[in-house]
């Protein structure tokens, strides 16, 4: 237990009481002094109000420091809770995912693994992966279901390099793989943790990386703690310092051709001699990746194996309606295991899963998979799948949503086609809901910026005014001392009107959380707001209350308004969404009565004419209109409205994707989508401009 005197919550109410005793003592010496020496007495006013500015920031800073944690590092107790808290929500959210992508519906495909041949030639030898001269293979063979006992294996260093062809299956391989060690895993153990590896940029540090990730996506590692050096870092970085999360990265072949060897070299010197993780890619772009570094060292290598055809043709025979006679010519082909297209499509679980999605219900014909004119490459067969998957996934009935229409699903399909050519001018396989303001080509971007441009100059020069206006109706109350109005309307006007515009200026917005604790600042500044009544009756406490609410105005606004950056912490788009939602309107709600309580007590006295309440009215709402308008979800909103008009996107934009990913359409990664896989998203914005979507094979 720390110590109380170490506490920064107990530094934090000495300082307050004391701020609070200096002001109270300044008061009674005004007083005393009487309203006639108040301009004698401004510069000594002045002073204070830059000694509380200093102190309200001293105040805000140890307010933010979390009790207990300035003392000594961080405890063990608090790191296992953490390790079995992060546990908990990756079994969780993949065992939910998994679910969702329909892996054990009706029954996993037997993935099979071996150290092949092309394996081999991006490996380093078995003595260095064993660390032993001379040292034998390690049986590192398998299927779906011993995925985690092989990993687990003594021999094994707890380190693997997953190979396969696009659609062999590697995600679904790794997925299963994080939730068994999920299930197996002792107390000391690390936590096994998926992270798709899209969005990382290989001159971040990899550790870096993944404690970012960690923290935005689970908000009980995002607090700071004291390391054993004196330094401060979140919770997630020190799990993963002291190896306690075990990394499985997912996708090395979609961060970019060119950062594929920066890639390696990052993770071989994260992992060190001793580090475990997991790492997936296409096969010919590690292949390059190791060509142009070197492997990585103490790791073994497996490449996926394509599945037979006995296990095709049973997963379609069993996840179909109806199967006999419709599939009788296609298990026949597949009988005689034949190198046709048909027989070399249907070798990978991915395309086993969009043949059994499209020809599922008794009505479709599978027969012309052998008969078409597009079936005779493996091409064709493919691009017909991946056409044919959207329409046939909206015409069943599934989680709750009712069988669509074919109008309703090649409008879904047109939909899905603005995203799909979105992402790929992002470059990115990440579809953030926040980010959807950039949709491009299109008048969506553009309308968002006039709007929020628009929106912010006009709240900021509004403000200006409100604070000439607040100025103005307390001097015609009481024109002396003038130093106090003209300092309380250059502080309304500069400060509220500088947190939007600094909003304005500060880029990209990004989700945010509701704060539910306010600074001390904020505090200051209410307590101002209230006293400010009294002072423009004539109280001799006005230089003091008004100096105060002008100089504390500024950081109210400001830290009302700006974004907390770059916080998906949600475990969905959904609840983050909502999250960000609610912190726009508490940022709008908390400016509206501010405001509204100056103008108001510099106006009463004079007595309001029903013109100027109007005003006031209107002035209150842009001031909360503007916050929410700068938020994320106020952007989104206005672009979605946008896109809906330019039938680009359906209105209920976040309905429509959550639809998508019970369809198996999309799948999901935290707070993003993504689509099921990059060769769905890459043939969905292949499509020409113009067009509702990819032309059929």
């Amino acid at each position: 237990m720390p110590k109380w005197w170490k506490s920064p919550r107990v530094w934090f109410f000495v300082l307050l009481i004391f701020g609070v005793g200096a002001a109270a003592t300044l008061c009674w010496f005004l007083a005393v002094e009487g309203r006639d020496n108040a301009d004698k007495w401004a510069s000594i006013i002045f002073g204070a109000t830059a000694a509380t500015a200093v102190l309200a920031g001293g105040l805000r800073w140890l307010w933010q420091q979390e009790p207990g944690q300035a003392a000594g590092t961080v405890t063990p107790e608090r790191l296992t809770a953490a390790r079995e808290s992060l546990a908990r929500a990756q079994v969780e959210q993949w065992t939910a995912e998994e679910v969702a992508r329909q892996i054990q519906d009706p029954w996993p495909l037997r993935v099979r693994w071996q150290v092949s041949r092309r394996a081999r030639l991006v490996m380093v030898s078995w003595a260095s992966v064993r660390g032993v001269p001379d040292a034998g293979e390690i049986p590192l063979e398998g299927t779906y279901d011993r995925v985690a006992e092989v990993f687990d294996h003594p021999d094994s260093p707890r380190r693997l390099v997953v190979l396969g062809e696009p659609g062999a299956g590697k995600s679904m391989l790794v997925l299963r793989l994080t939730l068994e060690l999920l299930q197996r895993r002792g107390e000391q153990d690390p936590v096994p943790v998926l992270l798709p590896v899209a969005g990382w940029d290989p001159a971040q540090p990899l550790d870096e990386w993944i404690a970012t990730r960690l923290a935005t996506d689970h908000r009980f590692v995002a607090g700071k703690v004291e390391t054993s050096g004196g330094g401060r870092r979140t919770l997630a970085r020190e799990l993963v310092a002291r190896g306690m999360i075990l990394p499985v990265l997912d996708g090395l072949d979609e961060i970019g051709p060119a950062r594929h060897s920066p890639a390696l070299v990052a993770i071989a010197s994260a992992a060190g001699t001793g580090g475990s993780f997991v790492l997936t890619s296409r096969t010919r772009a590690y292949e390059r990746a190791v060509h142009d570094s070197s492997p990585l060292a103490r790791t073994p290598v497996v490449e996926l194996q394509p599945l037979t055809a006995d296990d095709a043709a049973r997963y379609l025979v069993d996840g179909t309606d109806q199967p006999r006679p419709r599939w009788d010519p296609v298990l026949a082909q597949l009988a005689a295991n034949a190198d046709t297209p048909l027989v070399q499509t249907l070798s990978t679980p991915l395309m086993i899963w969009l043949a059994r999605v499209v020809y599922q219900h008794r009505g479709s014909d599978p027969g012309e998979l052998l008969t078409a004119a597009w079936a005779q490459s493996r091409d064709g067969i493919e691009k017909h799948l991946l056409h044919r998957l959207v329409p046939a996934a909206y015409a069943a009935a599934i989680g709750g949503h009712p069988g669509r229409t074919p109008a309703e699903a090649r409008k879904a399909q047109r939909w899905l086609t603005t995203l799909a050519r979105h992402l790929k001018a992002d470059r990115t396989y990440d579809l953030a809901w926040w980010r959807l303001n950039e949709i491009a080509p299109g008048p969506a971007a553009q309308a968002v910026t006039v709007v929020w441009t628009g929106t912010a100059t006009l709240v900021a020069v509004t403000m200006a005014m409100f604070g000439v206006f607040v100025a103005q109706y307390a001097a015609e109350i009481a024109p002396q001392p003038a130093w106090l109005w003209s300092g309380l309307g250059a502080g309304l006007a500069v400060g509220i009107a500088s947190g939007l515009v600094r909003r304005l200026f500060q880029g990209q917005s990004y989700p945010r959380r509701v704060r539910f604790t306010l600074s001390p600042g904020a505090w200051l500044a209410i307590g101002g707001s209230v006293g400010l009544i009294p002072a423009l009756l004539g109280e001799p406490l006005a230089g003091v209350v008004g100096t105060l609410t002008a100089g504390i105005s500024a950081p109210l606004v400001a830290g009302g308004t700006q974004s907390h950056g770059e916080d998906h912490r949600a475990l969905s788009p959904r609840a983050l969404l909502l999250e960000d939602r609610n912190a726009a309107l508490v940022a709008g709600a908390t400016c509206v009565p501010y405001a509204a309580l100056l103008t108001i007590a510099a106006g009463f006295p004079a007595g309001l004419e029903i013109v100027d309440l109007i005003f006031l009215l209107i002035l209150c709402v842009l001031i909360g209109g503007g916050a929410i308008a700068l938020s994320a979800w106020g952007q989104f909103c206005v672009a979605r409205v946008v896109l809906a008009v330019c039938r680009r996107t359906p209105l209920r934009l976040m309905r429509f994707l959550g639809e998508a990913h019970d369809r198996g359409v999309l799948r999901q990664a935290g707070g993003i989508y993504q689509f099921r896989h990059n060769l769905l998203q890459d043939h969905l914005a292949a499509a020409p401009t113009g067009s509702a979507g990819p032309a059929a094979p």
